[in-house]
């Protein structure tokens, strides 16, 4: 098999490995797959160590998808900073940030790898940019040209490039600047009307959720309703966040999303 095709089997092989796994999955029914699948594409890959170890590197290494890289941004970016949350999958109404951090200022974090494409792109910053206060993209560096020709100027960019070890590598290639599109209403619409009550407490006689938004938004500046925003959000999502951050360490990067959202001790699922 020449270089090009092996290349080809693996990037193939990591690709179904992955649309096959199930994290809740015992390992004999892991070890079971992994050994058909690089039957299937004429790999001889000895399962040598842990079965999770194994999914993980082989993963990680030839098939670069939304996942490995959200999850080894954290690791190498958002982790090495302190005092902040990060989210996964913030939902909008009409997009859905991969990532998101907030600690004094909220940013947005939207990943476009090499198997995607962009043509939804301006459609999600334009929607994030009337939430969050900067916002980033996450490209491969072959794409950032094609990147810079969508996005508008306030638009930050993070590059990621492969080592040969299978590392990733990130840099900052273009520094976001402070969004001027937040929208009080946008951002009073993703919180719940428990959240609207608890933080704005003078309006807790209104009954409705939508006549609640209006007059909150017609009493209090732009600027303070975003600092309200920015705290329920924090509050929202803290504990998810503390959980994975005081674990990642036991968390393989392909669960990383998952523990996020269920915080369920790796001793429990790992075993």
């Amino acid at each position: 098999m020449n270089i090009n095709n092996q290349n080809t089997a693996y990037f193939n092989f990591a690709k179904k490995l992955f649309s096959n796994y199930n994290i809740l999955q015992i390992p004999n029914e892991l070890s079971n797959n992994f050994f058909k699948l690089s039957l299937e594409y004429g790999l001889e890959i000895p399962i040598n160590k842990d079965i999770r170890t194994l999914y993980n590197e082989v993963i990680n290494k030839y098939y670069h998808n939304e996942i490995t890289i959200k999850s080894n941004f954290i690791n190498n970016v958002l982790l090495k900073s302190k005092n902040h949350i990060t989210i996964f999958e913030f939902n909008l109404e009409t997009s859905r940030a991969d990532l998101c951090k907030i600690n004094g200022k909220s940013i947005a974090f939207e990943i476009k790898t090499d198997l995607d494409n962009l043509s939804r792109l301006e459609k999600q910053i334009n929607d994030y940019s009337k939430v969050f206060e900067e916002v980033y993209v996450i490209c491969s560096k072959p794409n950032i040209s094609n990147v810079l020709n969508i996005i508008p100027y306030f638009c930050g960019i993070y590059s990621y490039s492969i080592s040969k070890n299978g590392d990733y590598i990130f840099k900052k290639e273009k520094k976001s600047i402070p969004c001027n599109n937040i929208n009080s209403l946008n951002q009073l619409k993703l919180l719940t009307k428990k959240e609207l009550k608890d933080i704005f407490t003078k309006f807790n006689y209104i009954s409705g959720k939508e006549l609640m938004i209006e007059t909150i938004s017609n009493t209090y500046s732009s600027s303070y309703i975003n600092s309200k925003f920015k705290k329920i959000i924090k509050q929202r999502y803290c504990s998810q966040w503390e959980f994975l951050k005081d674990h990642h360490n036991e968390i393989y990067e392909i669960d990383y999303q998952w523990f996020f959202k269920n915080n369920i001790s790796p001793n429990i699922i790992y075993q």
